[in-house]
């Protein structure tokens, strides 16, 4: 998943329109946790994108803001408004306030999907996705890898059964790899980049600078 690093410059951005200045301060907001929150990123880029914020200043869509003002890539656009769109429900307290946002394939209070499995299943639609959830076929509990071959099957009419059997291209993590990164799935960019320091590797932000931690 693409790592979102604020720069002094994010922090001087200033729109025409406030609700898309607004929009655009709570996702850099959010974004050391871009992992555990990526629902809540896909559901407001999905409302900038109905309201259509992003015209008084200058951008020809909701694609162009996000890879702009986030330096998000293209795929990663377009799969945070699908998201957005078809596959996240408001999470609400018992008093009726949202505290966040989930995946809607599964019942509430259920076991749900992350984000890096959901967009496994984007091939397929919504409507496809419900039904192979609803039928087992599909669980939370499954690795990236197999939820990508069952949509596989199900989206490519010409493909054998030997040949759903295969590992899909894209789709190169182990058993062992899925389960690593799961165990980063849950922390947030400041411990991710201290466990990578500490194991060795070096990060860099996206202006070159080595990042570090007081870790």
């Amino acid at each position: 998943m693409e790592e979102l690093i604020i720069t002094a410059e994010h922090k001087q951005l200033a729109f025409t329109n406030k609700e898309l200045q607004n929009a655009s301060m709570a996702i850099f907001k959010i974004a050391e946790n871009i992992r555990t929150r990526w629902f809540e990123i896909a559901a407001i880029v999905a409302m900038v994108d109905s309201k259509e914020l992003y015209k008084d200043d200058g951008f020809s869509d909701v694609h162009e803001w996000v890879n702009k003002t986030f330096a998000f890539g293209k795929s990663t656009s377009y799969d945070l408004l699908k998201v957005g769109k078809e596959y996240v429900r408001e999470v609400y307290n018992k008093a009726g306030k949202v505290i966040g946002y989930e995946c809607n394939l599964v019942p509430e209070g259920s076991d749900n999907f992350s984000t890096t499995q959901v967009r496994r299943m984007l091939p397929a639609g919504h409507v496809l996705a419900a039904e192979l959830v609803a039928d087992g076929e599909i669980t939370p509990d499954m690795t990236t890898t197999k939820i990508a071959k069952v949509i596989k099957a199900h989206t490519s009419p010409e493909t054998s059964p030997e040949q759903t059997d295969e590992e899909p291209a894209e789709d190169t993590e182990s058993e062992d790899q899925e389960k690593l990164r799961r165990t980063f799935d849950n922390i947030s960019t400041a411990d991710l980049i201290a466990e990578l320091n500490r194991r060795g590797f070096t990060v860099y932000d996206s202006n070159g600078k080595e990042m570090k931690t007081n870790a």
